[in-house]
């Protein structure tokens, strides 16, 4: 009972802190009433994947899926059937990097248009962000933990807009330290990690090697020698290399690769030794120069040719599934210990 009294009160600073964000930002930002809603996570229909409280692997993960939401509004409704359709889309394409090993949770969650969203200062976008997508997210994840989770290990991840609210359930944590003791690892690929919210979550620090626990995993993925800024890179990104799984700044050609995932739905096409990875540490993000970044341009202008964030999962799929097997094993391991 008292748990349940605190989460009431966890939802009702969360209602009263979204309705600031919107008074405050009066006349900047188009949003209908009907997004204002906290999205209600009993029901199944916002969930796009669900074992259930039974599901049959000892580990689960907690994904939280990339931009879809395109339309006239800035934040969209989490029933918007082109975000659902893209959530579908990229649950087959690349959430599906994560089943193998664990069972995957993926609930819907409402979005911000990225390409509003990206065009404003960075405070401004965490302002929004932490508003009507945060929110969502962490309401998903209490439900999750309360309902579905029934005391396994759990690991996170995103990509893109879902890696950034990501960093918000990670923030959540901290007020049930219990959790960490089950927490295996974070994947927030594709938007920006620093040292400065590392410090203010402890005891989170980045990943360093390919099997360290309690640890934020993030890369953003370009071509050599881009100088264009990159939207989803802020000062002080870090990044860890796909490959090799080291923070360096030596080469991993394409050789050492499990190999990419190239396609959507079921048209795919596996490629073994596809791609290279060196961490550019003074842009923080990760270098690939073994394939066509033309084949990762996003249609959004705020992205140019260089900037492969469509390739951050496509590029190292097969990398990243061994990778979160070996984490999970190492977290069995150290409870033998």
């Amino acid at each position: 009972m008292k748990e349940f009294i605190m989460h009431v009160i966890f939802g009702i600073i969360l209602l009263c802190f979204v309705v600031f964000v919107l008074l405050s930002c009066k006349g900047k930002m188009r949003i209908s009433r009907s997004k204002y809603k906290i999205t209600n996570y009993s029901d199944e229909s916002n969930w796009l994947v669900n074992p259930g409280k039974d599901a049959p692997k000892p580990v689960d993960v907690f994904y939280l899926y990339p931009t879809f939401y395109v339309g006239p509004e800035h934040a969209g409704a989490v029933t918007n059937f082109i975000m659902r359709e893209g959530a579908r889309i990229n649950h087959a394409s690349f959430a599906s990097v994560y089943e193998k090993s664990a069972n995957l949770y993926m609930p819907y969650y409402r979005q911000m248009n990225a390409d509003y969203l990206l065009t404003l200062p960075p405070k401004d976008q965490e302002r929004f962000m932490r508003g009507i997508p945060g929110i969502d997210c962490i309401n998903a994840f209490i439900y999750y933990i309360d309902h579905y989770n029934h005391g396994r290990p759990f690991i996170l991840a995103g990509h893109s807009q879902g890696s950034n609210t990501l960093l918000y359930v990670l923030e959540y944590m901290r007020t049930r330290p219990e959790l960490m003791q089950r927490f295996i690892a974070a994947y927030a690929i594709g938007y920006t990690v620093t040292d400065e919210f590392l410090r203010k979550n402890p005891p989170l620090k980045f990943a360093t090697g390919p099997t360290d626990l309690q640890v934020v995993v993030s890369w953003n993925t370009e071509s050599p020698g881009l100088t264009v800024p990159n939207p989803v890179v802020n000062p002080g990104a870090l990044a860890i290399n796909p490959i090799s799984w080291t923070t360096d700044e030596t080469h991993a050609p394409k050789e050492d690769s499990k190999g990419s995932r190239i396609g959507l739905i079921t048209n795919f096409e596996d490629r073994p030794h596809h791609a290279d990875a060196q961490v550019n540490k003074e842009r923080g993000v990760v270098v690939c120069s073994t394939v066509d970044p033309r084949d990762y341009k996003l249609p959004s202008s705020l992205f140019e040719v260089g900037i492969m964030h469509a390739g951050d999962y496509a590029l190292y799929y097969y990398d990243l599934q061994q990778n979160v097997a070996d984490r999970i094993a190492a977290y069995f391991n150290s409870k033998k210990n």
